[in-house]
């Protein structure tokens, strides 16, 4: 029996993707044999104690909750909490042998480099995404003069990227959902090619899709049979594109006059209520919600919009491409290498002097019309996707894979042991 730690932090990011992809491998890994699964939340908001549950008998979560109130220095702070994660863990570990500790964010550096001291188990991590593009929305050649190794540049963007290429440097195999983002490890961090393997997220296809209901949902959630719903999911958040979509929905209200939008998931809403002038009658935020609710949101709307400046192998697309939802996505980063161009329709991103990322508005109009006006090619395009997404991005897929990794660095582990 092999023990697998998979650890979650309380980061914005773990309540969407990164969440959904942990649950995901941990759901699918507790249904071997050969593995038991401890789900490690670490200053998690959720509970007020310390909390242990089995889900079944392949499968622990842990719940660590964050104090309430610390008035310790916030490295201080960053120790002592590591030590009371690590003493728990260290509870639940049998044989270091047959041990797998699986991290999910660059912020966890503490709490890894105290598992690789106590520990003699192969660590391995998945990228979800790099600190530069989050720093400056996606535009890395704003990374391109910056040198790691200079003693004397030591600002916060340089320590940042040092703290995450050390976090890299730490860790016996890293896993990437993308393989743009595997070039940039290996080109900016210099980390070597077999310590980097691209496993792309995967998700559980429904075994039927039935568009009866569609109808009861959109009277369940206030909209009309003849509506033309466009849906967003993911973090409300700059780099997601959002602000040429707002643009884009101030014109088709007046132009398609049962257009709606919803953007379902939270963060800065706020300001693009402050972008809206004359549309706020067709635009709906629904803020956090479940996955129930995202999976009937995505029923029961006409289209999904994905413009993000840039991603990786986004949960919120492949939740509707499961849904057979047809889409309109940027042609960047990560969402090139989902779709064909026979798969989804593309709005092409312009790119500025500077390497910033512009789209223009009128692109977007323009494919929401062909969208109304050509609902049968856009099912098409559904369909194809779907149909290859099913085995590409299969959630059985993505397990496999990984559990591969982790056999091949127990081998290798034993190997070097003797």
């Amino acid at each position: 029996m092999t023990d697998v730690f998979i650890f979650q932090s309380n980061a914005r990011g773990m309540q969407y993707g990164m969440g959904t992809y942990i649950r995901t491998l941990s759901e699918i890994m507790s249904k071997s044999e050969q593995y038991h699964v401890y789900h490690v939340c670490y200053l998690t908001s959720k509970i007020k104690e310390i909390n242990i549950e089995c889900k079944n008998s392949k499968y622990t979560l842990i719940q660590i909750p964050v104090p309430r109130e610390f008035k310790l220095e916030q490295k201080i702070f960053e120790q002592r909490y590591t030590s009371l994660v690590l003493r728990i863990v260290k509870k639940y570990v049998k044989n270091e042998k047959q041990t797998i500790f699986h991290f999910n964010g660059v912020d966890a550096l503490c709490l890894l480099k105290r598992i690789k001291t106590t520990f003699r188990s192969p660590i391995v991590t998945t990228a979800h995404f790099s600190r530069a593009q989050l720093m400056f929305d996606g535009n890395l050649t704003k990374t391109e003069n910056i040198d790691l190794d200079d003693i004397n540049e030591n600002d916060w963007i340089v320590r940042s990227l040092r703290e995450e290429r050390e976090y890299y440097k730490n860790v016996s195999h890293i896993i990437t959902v993308c393989d743009d983002m595997r070039q940039y490890l290996i080109h900016r961090f210099d980390i070597l090619e077999n310590k980097v393997s691209l496993i792309r997220n995967g998700i559980v296809f429904p075994e039927r899709i039935s568009n009866k209901d569609k109808l009861h949902l959109r009277k369940k959630y206030g909209f009309h049979s003849n509506d033309l719903i466009l849906l967003y999911v993911g973090r409300i958040d700059k780099i997601k594109g959002l602000d040429w979509v707002i643009q884009a929905v101030e014109q088709l209200s007046s132009i398609i006059p049962n257009f709606r939008f919803i953007a379902a998931g939270q963060g800065d809403i706020q300001y693009l209520i402050n972008k809206t002038k004359t549309s706020f009658g067709c635009i709906s935020y629904t803020g956090f919600v479940d996955p129930q609710t995202i999976n009937e949101l995505i029923r029961l709307a006409d289209g999904g919009i994905i413009l993000s400046l840039y991603d990786h192998c986004p949960y919120s697309i492949l939740e509707m491409i499961a849904l057979k939802l047809p889409m309109i996505v940027s042609r960047v980063t990560g969402n090139k290498e989902i779709f064909n161009d026979e798969e989804c329709h593309y709005i092409d991103p312009i790119t500025e002097a500077d390497g910033s990322l512009n789209f223009n508005v009128r692109d977007i109009v323009r494919a929401v019309e062909l969208l109304q006006n050509d609902k049968n090619d856009f099912t098409k395009k559904a369909q194809k996707i779907w149909e290859r997404a099913r085995t590409a991005f299969s959630a059985q897929k993505m397990c496999d894979d990984t559990l591969s990794i982790y056999n091949h660095l127990l081998c290798n582990s034993c190997i070097e042991s003797r």
